[in-house]
């Protein structure tokens, strides 16, 4: 593997250590949100955080 490649996996591995630490970090409080909106029918707003930690989860 040459410079280039390995600096290619070096960032892919950093993306996915901090989505999954943004999902952890983000996961409780957008579950109590989620719950919120499944009880009262609130809607999340799509560009708030959790709108888009529940959009990409899906």
């Amino acid at each position: 593997m040459n410079g280039i490649q390995i600096e290619k996996i070096e960032i892919l591995v950093h993306k996915l250590k901090s989505l999954i630490l943004t999902r952890i970090q983000f996961g409780k409080k957008c579950f109590f949100q989620a719950a919120l909106n499944l009880q009262f029918g609130w809607n999340e707003k799509p560009t708030s955080k959790c709108g888009n930690y529940y959009n990409f989860k899906r």
